[in-house]
């Protein structure tokens, strides 16, 4: 695989044995792109491509151009020991990226994952469980002090209720009397 930016050149090799080419037989060169395959017109195309031997030199590269190129034996015969078609050579064409677009993609990608970070920062501080059990455990606390007051005025009023009967039981004038007591309740 050859990696190429574009306007660059790139040097593709033919993958035939030596033998092909010392018997001075002709190539000829395919493209094979995402959707297409086609020749290339290398005679006719000067400027664009040229042919030493058996590789291509293709000039001035775009990010159209980006494919497996393949040579092959242009000739009536098969060369004793070697294929037609030699292995194919995958180019990949990317797009030139100036520095400046370069630098702001760079800044951007760190502003976004800087961003991400206190995001995923915030949530686990806000989701910390020892937090969440200091809450339970004051309300808890709470809950607990309440009851224990409210147990002990119980025993309070318990007591002085207590106190009050103690100090009316020595009196004996109430147990005498004959007198009906009666309540509404």
């Amino acid at each position: 695989m050859i990696w190429r930016k574009t306007g660059q050149s790139v040097f593709l090799k033919c993958s035939l044995s030596s033998n092909c080419l010392a018997k001075g037989l002709q190539f000829e060169w395919f493209a094979f792109k995402e959707n297409v395959h086609l020749p290339l017109n290398v005679i006719e195309n000067p400027h664009k491509y040229s042919l030493d031997k058996a590789s291509l030199n293709i000039k001035s590269l775009h990010t159209n151009e980006s494919g497996i190129y393949y040579c092959a034996v242009f000739s009536g015969y098969k060369a004793p020991g070697t294929p037609y078609v030699a292995l194919g050579t995958t180019l990949v064409v990317t797009e030139h990226i100036s520095p400046l677009v370069r630098h702001i993609l760079l800044w951007l990608s760190f502003a976004l994952l800087a961003t991400y970070s206190l995001a995923i920062v915030t949530l686990i501080l806000k989701k910390t469980p020892g937090e969440k059990h200091s809450f339970k455990r004051t309300d808890f606390r709470d809950v607990l002090q309440e009851m224990y007051s409210k147990r002990n005025l119980e025993k309070s009023i318990k007591a002085e209720n207590k106190k009050r009967s103690q100090a009316e039981a020595p009196s004996t004038e109430f147990r005498n009397s004959t007198d009906d007591i009666y309540q509404n309740v």
